[in-house]
Parts: structure tokens; sequence; C-alpha cells
């Protein structure tokens, strides 16, 4: 009912990039008339355009050089600049070479030939446009009063409500490119000879100088002002400090090396050194904000980087957050993963369990009893029993004995193994562990160490959770093992696979004359729901154990794609915990790597002027080579995903996406972009425009994406 006396507000409180923001804050000056003297951003009243002076213009005697009356005489004082109201115009063709190639225009160079032309092909635009959370609300505008007067009748934070009320929209958009400026021109580097120049807390500090540039509120007498008080010209600053850094976190890339999220995350927690009461208590309160206003609408990559952001925060602050946070949240995390709220805690608790070497006793006294459970691994599904102890005994002979290979394949490939496991593989229910049966065992043996690691894990959480108010915890010795697996299971991998491919080999006789494709895919599947069941319980673990099997060839690329969204992760808590896009992303990249043999991305500067008798550069042949390449495989994913929100509809969901269809949809839309970086980061310069001419008329273009989207609706 308020919505037609809040729209200005409304607008200038939406999520938006820097551009319109800098739109709304021209407007915003045109259309109220105000002076600089209204903003509390001083470089509006100070140096250096306030000097800036124009000559007064008159007509001069071309005799004497005397002004005339109107004119400029020796004394008279000079004008200042003054926007007229009038319109600029910007002539872009053929004046204005920079906006022709902007815009995507090809331009003469001086001198040249009209066959001679440069063409701008890509902008970068990292670090000129971003995008804007206004966490803490929008500026008050002079109709407020009612709210006002109900904001007194609470508790309130006296600085945020300075904040609120003294911080205009002009003055928020400055003093935020203004942090931005501080974060781009203070990163910290590393010289080529090893030395670091700059750092974290010297960011901070040039960050939490731009104090200096608010002026203090005229009405303002207070004595606190020279104390650093509520009323003092910097309260409410950490407000906008906490939200631009919080937004850029929010947009953090693992794609781009601007302003990346570690960088961030550090600089945030030394300005909270810095300035403990001021800045802490704002970032809580933009957590808070967070969860309760704007989790719902992040997508899972947002989330995700907030749950990066938060465990980091967690970890090098002694896991200090105020424990009525905790109690608040937990339903949300106990209501699962559906639950976007839930979402964010509950990655943020993984990614510190999987980072600590005892998170029994470093993290769980600091959280209430009933999420210890939500820490822990799920109990992995027994085996049937014959199977569960031919797994068994593998697993002896493989990490026990360290039984040669050659000796194990016999036995395995034999009729009386297959005749003792006869009853138990027939009332396997998935047509997949049936036919792949001896490779599912050889896997999972294969992966026991990785087994036993997560039921140490899961007994330990469990076991302290029990006892959180115990004072005989601490003496309990819940370490893990310190012998590094991962090693270990390399090496095992790579002696034992002639054994994997072995018992590959007999489970496909019983295929002969299937899809070869198809078969190996079935199989890459088994494989990867084996190495899901056994170490998914820690993403990065399973990240690398993935990798080990691709880079032994005993899952392709495509396989991986496939998986990802063909059954292996459809379950929302599988395909928001394991991210299944980067997964993606990784199979795109090693499939793109083998195929082209090393050369992408490689700088040689033959490969640029190396033409094949089409007048190719071997740059735009692989460029052409990875649109083929990858063409299939997101067509496959795209129609895949498609089929997931359709089936979704169907079941009485028409206007609402599943949480499992939102992971989907926005991990599509990741696996897109990355593809298409992929494919331009291996063309040179001289080619980019052939490249993306290729591009266009290729059938990864986004039209060409949606449309199969459409045509399946």
């Amino acid at each position: 009912e308020d919505d037609d006396d809040d729209d200005d507000e409304g607008a200038s409180s939406q999520v938006c990039d820097s551009l319109q923001d800098l739109k709304r804050c021209v407007q915003s000056i045109v259309e109220s008339g105000e002076q600089p003297q209204s903003y509390r951003f001083a470089l509006f009243t100070d140096a250096p355009w306030k000097a800036l002076t124009k000559p007064r213009t008159g007509p001069q005697s071309m005799d004497t050089g005397d002004a005339d009356e109107g004119g400029m005489g020796e004394d008279a004082p000079p004008e200042p600049l003054l926007f007229t109201g009038n319109p600029l115009s910007l002539q872009v063709f053929p004046e204005s070479l920079a906006l022709t190639m902007i815009i995507g225009g090809s331009v003469a160079l001086g001198g040249a030939s009209e066959n001679v032309r440069l063409k701008a092909s890509q902008i970068d635009l990292q670090g000129i446009v971003v995008g804007r959370l206004p966490i803490f609300g929008s500026p008050r505008g002079s109709d407020d009063e009612e709210e006002d007067m109900e904001d007194e009748e609470g508790p309130r934070n006296e600085r945020l409500q300075m904040y609120s009320k003294t911080f205009g929209l002009v003055d928020r958009y400055f003093l935020g490119e203004a942090v931005r400026d501080c974060l781009l021109t203070h990163e910290p580097k590393v010289s080529e000879t090893g030395v670091e120049r700059g750092s974290a807390k010297s960011v901070a500090e040039q960050i939490w100088s731009i104090r200096q540039l608010i002026l203090a509120v005229e009405d303002s007498t207070d004595p606190a002002e020279s104390a650093g008080g509520a009323t003092s010209p910097s309260a409410g600053l950490e407000f906008v400090l906490v939200e631009v850094i919080l937004s850029l976190i929010v947009q953090a890339s693992r794609q781009s090396d601007f302003l990346g999220l570690t960088y961030l995350s550090r600089v945030l927690l030394e300005l909270m050194k810095l300035e403990p009461a001021a800045v802490t208590a704002a970032t809580v309160h933009a957590v808070s904000t967070l969860v309760e206003d704007y989790m719902p609408a992040l997508v899972p990559t947002a989330r995700y980087n907030l749950s990066q952001w938060f465990a980091f925060h967690l970890i090098h602050s002694n896991y200090q957050w105020p424990e009525g946070y905790w109690k608040h949240w937990e339903p949300h995390v106990l209501s699962g993963w559906d639950n976007s709220r839930g979402a964010f805690v509950k990655d943020a608790l993984a990614i510190m369990t999987e980072n600590l070497s005892d998170p029994a006793n470093d993290l769980l006294p600091h959280l209430p009893n009933s999420l210890a459970t939500t820490m822990a691994p799920e109990e992995t599904k027994e085996s049937p029993s014959q199977i569960n102890a031919l797994i068994q005994d593998l697993d002896r002979r493989v990490w026990d004995m360290s039984e040669d290979p050659s000796t194990m394949l016999p036995h395995m490939v034999g009729s009386e193994i297959e005749e003792s496991t006869a009853s138990d593989i027939q009332a396997e229910e998935n047509e997949r562990y049936r036919i792949f049966w001896r490779t599912r065992v050889v896997i999972r043996a294969l992966l026991s160490s990785m087994l036993r690691e997560r039921e140490v894990l899961r007994s330990s959480i469990l076991t302290a959770g029990e006892q959180n108010n115990d004072e005989g915890m601490m003496d309990q010795d819940n370490t893990r093992n310190s012998v590094d697996t991962v090693p270990q299971l390399m090496d095992v991998i790579r002696r034992y696979r002639p054994l994997i491919e072995g018992v590959n080999a007999k489970d496909t006789e019983t295929l002969n004359g299937g899809d070869a494709t198809q078969i190996s895919l079935d199989r890459e599947s088994v494989v990867l729901d084996q190495i899901s069941d056994c170490c998914s319980y820690a993403r990065t673990l399973f990240s690398t154990v993935v990798k080990i099997f691709i880079d032994e060839n005993l899952i392709s690329p495509l396989g991986l794609l496939r998986w990802c969204v063909g059954g292996g992760l459809e379950e929302t808590k599988n395909m928001t915990t394991l991210r299944w896009w980067e997964f993606a992303e990784s199979a795109l990249s090693t499939g793109g790597r083998r195929l082209l043999g090393g050369a992408t991305g490689s700088g040689n500067t033959a490969m640029d002027t190396d033409d094949d008798t089409n007048g190719k550069s071997l740059n735009l042949r692989n460029v052409e080579a990875f649109i083929n390449f990858v063409a299939p495989m997101l067509k496959s994913t795209v129609e895949r995903v498609n089929t997931m929100v359709l089936v979704t509809q169907s079941e009485g969901h028409p206007k609402k996406l599943a949480p499992r269809d939102v992971v989907a949809i926005e991990g599509c839309k990741t696996l897109v972009r990355a593809s298409r970086e992929m494919l331009f980061s291996s063309c040179s310069l001289r080619d980019m425009e052939e490249a993306l001419e290729a591009y266009k008329a290729s059938e990864i273009t986004g039209p060409n994406l949606a449309n199969l989207c459409t045509s399946s609706d």
C-alpha cells in the first residue's frame, strides 16, 4: 500500500551495477538542485576542482586589447565553472574513435588506407562495472519522519542511524568508489624477486583513512565528535566499507584474479583489527541482514562465496560469533539443503570441518550441540553381505599386504567369485551396478582408506557433540590421522590400474554389440558413484580423487560431465555441496588441453604465424576445434538441465523452481560462461575478430543454447 510513496527509495535500494548507480546519482543531483554543500563527501567542496575557473567571455578591442563592457579586464575576477543544464552531445562516428571501437565499429588509423582498420573485440570491464548490494538499505529522504519515530521506540544502533540519516545516495556512491580504488591500487603484489609489496593491513589502513573525506554534520555540536563517538564526522562510515567489501565478495569469481575472495576477506579482517568496535559490529549486522533478507535471492555461487568468507572469518577470529545467531540459524540448518539460509551455514561449517585437523575440539565447543550432527559425514550404506566380504578381502590384500595386481586379477575375473556373489548381484536394483559389479567392488576396495577416515571423522564429531558439556572431553584425542592418504591413494591407483582395466573388460563382455561410448559412460558413472560415496564428505578430497582418476584416463571428461547432470548429482544436497559446475568446467578444460595437445595458451609466437592452406592460423584452428569439442557437451548439459526443470513443473510446481533446479540452472550459466572464456583464451589478438565470427556461427552461443530449452518446453 506504500509502494507509490517509496518508488524513489526502492529505486536506490535495488541491486544494481556501478553504472546504474552513477546514473541515479547524476539524476539526483540534477533533479533535486542540491548544492555541493549538502553532501558529506568532502571532494565536492574541496580541491582540485574547487579552484577551476574559466575566463570571462566578451568582445575585445583588436587595437588596444582592452575589454569592452562585459568582457575580461585585467582586474576582473574569473568566473567559476558552472553546469549550464544543456546536454552534451558525443559524436561517435567518426569523430570519437574510442567510442566507435567500444561499440564494435572499426576505425582507420591515421594516415592508413581504408583497408587497414583497427577494431576492439572485447572490452574488459573488471574494476569499472561492479554490482552493488544495498545491505543496509537506501538513503532516507525528508519524508521519513514516521519511520524515524518508529525506530526511536525500540533499541537502535546509533552509528547505523547516523549512517542512514546523513549519508545520501551521492555520498554512498562516491565513498564506495573510493573504497574500490583503494582495494585496486594498494593490492599487495609479489615482485619478480619474490618480495611482497604491500599487505592487507596497509590496504585496510588506506581504506580507513577515507574518513578524512567525511565532513562533520553541520548541526552537530556534541563533544563526542572529537572522540570518535556516534556523532563524529566518520560515524557510520564502517557501514559503507563493510557493504562495499561484502558486495565484492559476493561477486568474486574463481576464473578471475580481480579482487579475489581471499584478498577481500583478509582486508575485512584487518579492518576489524584496526577498528574492532565499529567494523565488527557493522559486519555482524551485515551478516544478519544478508541471511534474513538476501540469502533466498542469491544464486548458489554468490551464497557459497559468503560461506567461504564466513568460514575464513571464524577461523581467524577464534570462532567468535554471537551465540544468539547460532541459535537463531539452528532451525534453518536442521531443515536441510533446500533451505538457502541453512545451506549458507552448512557450507561454512563444512569448509571449516574440512580445513581443521581436529574440528571436534576446535569448532564444536563454540556451536550448539544440535549442529554437531550436521557437521558429521553421513553414514555410508552397507553393501550386501557377500559383496561386502569381497570388498574387505580386497581391502586387506591391497592396503595391508600390497599384493601384486597380476595375482589378484585371475581371482576377480574367475567363475568361482561370480558364483559366490550371484545372489547379491541379482538383488541389486541399479542395473549399472549389476553389470559393472566387479568394477564397483575394486574401486570401493581401493578407496577404503578414505572410508576409514570418513568414519573416524564422523565418530569424533558425534562423540564430541554428545560430551560437549563434559570437562573430560578436551582430554580425548580426536585428531585425524596425520598420514596424508591422498599420495598413498595416488600410488595405489597407479599400481592397480591393470586390475581396474581387467575387471572393466570382463564386465563389458556381457554387453557385446552395444554402443561402446554409452558402455564407457555407464562404467565411468559407476566409478564416480563410488568416489562420491567415499569422498564427498570433503569436497577438496573428492575433487582431488576425481582428478587422479582423470589423469590416469580411468574417467573421461565427457563421462564426468554426463555424471554431473545425468545421475550422480541430481539431489539438491549433492549438487550444492559439490558444486557440479566446477567439475564440469574441469572436464571441459581437461578435454580441451588433451584435444589441442597442450598448445592452448602456450604463447608460442610460431603458432600465431603458422597458417594452413586456407589462411587460418594455428590459434584460429584451435578455436574451431575447441568449439566442435565443447558444443555437444554443452548442448547435452543444457538439455539435461532443461529436462530436470520440466519434470519439476510437471509435478505440480509450474511457476516455482525447486532449489535443485536453481542450482542446476545457475551452474549451467556458469559453465557456459567458463567455456567461452576458455575459448578466447586460446586465441591471439590478431585472430580475435575471426574467432568471434566463428563463435557467433557456432551452436554454443547464448541464443542457440536458449533455443534448446524453448524447443523442449
